[in-house]
Order: structure tokens, then C-alpha cells, then sequence
């Protein structure tokens, strides 16, 4: 019986940390919302408005952001925050990681080393994007 008792009162803590555990992520779930929210009603932000914004995100940066494939609501209420499609936001990612890659690798495949537009309409001055390996 003693036993039992013990195991119960080992149950009803786990419970105990699992219900603080729930209560801290919904109110840091509030605490996005409103800054979301407060960041609506600015009628003309500055970039420290912007910056408060992006705190919101996973790593406090749209350009680290996941892709449009995987579901985020921080990321879309930003992007929706700052009127950016999600077209115009998966072009932003393309260019991002080619003008990245410019940045670090010598190889002249890159679609930056080109003068010429991208064919897929995209910012990178390439006719056409790498093969990948």
C-alpha cells in the first residue's frame, strides 16, 4: 500500500511539471500574439517595431524562417504583418541562398557569378539555377 501511495504522489508531480510546462508555453504563445497584434496597429513601423516583430520567429529573423512547405504561424502572421506574399517570400528565401552561396564558395556554376536574369524570373542574375549533385 505504501507502495501505491508513493507512486501516486510521484504521478500527481509529473502532472504538477507537466501542467507548468503547458501554462508557460501558452502565455509565451499570448506574448507573441500581442506582439503580432500591437505591431498591426503601427501605422508606420520603424525598424525597432520590425526588430520586436521578428522576436516572435523561431530564431528572431524571417531569413532564417523555415519554407513554405512546412506549417509556422509566427512565420505567416510576419509575413503577412509585413504584406509580403508567400511568391514574393519563396523568391526573398531562392535569392537569399544563392547570394549566400556567392558569398562563400569560388565556383563559377553559382547563378550570382552570371550577368543574366534567371529564367524562373527570380533576383539571381543567372539564366539557369545549379545542378545539384
Amino acid at each position: 500500500m505504501e507502495e501505491l501511495r508513493r507512486l501516486v504522489e510521484r504521478l500527481e508531480g509529473q502532472e504538477r511539471e507537466r501542467r507548468e510546462e503547458v501554462e508557460k508555453a501558452l502565455n509565451e504563445y499570448r506574448e507573441k500574439l500581442k506582439t503580432v497584434e500591437d505591431f498591426a496597429k503601427i501605422a508606420e513601423p520603424k525598424r525597432e517595431d520590425v526588430e520586436r516583430l521578428f522576436s516572435v520567429l523561431c530564431f528572431g529573423n524571417l531569413g532564417y524562417c523555415c519554407g513554405l512547405e512546412k506549417p509556422c504561424p509566427f512565420r505567416d502572421a510576419v509575413l503577412e504583418a509585413l504584406r509580403i506574399s508567400p511568391e514574393t517570400y519563396r523568391r526573398m528565401k531562392e535569392d537569399f541562398g544563392f547570394r549566400l552561396a556567392k558569398l562563400s564558395s569560388p565556383l563559377e556554376v553559382l547563378p550570382c557569378a552570371k550577368k543574366n536574369r534567371c529564367s524562373r524570373g527570380c533576383s539571381s542574375p543567372s539564366r539557369e539555377h545549379p545542378t545539384r549533385p
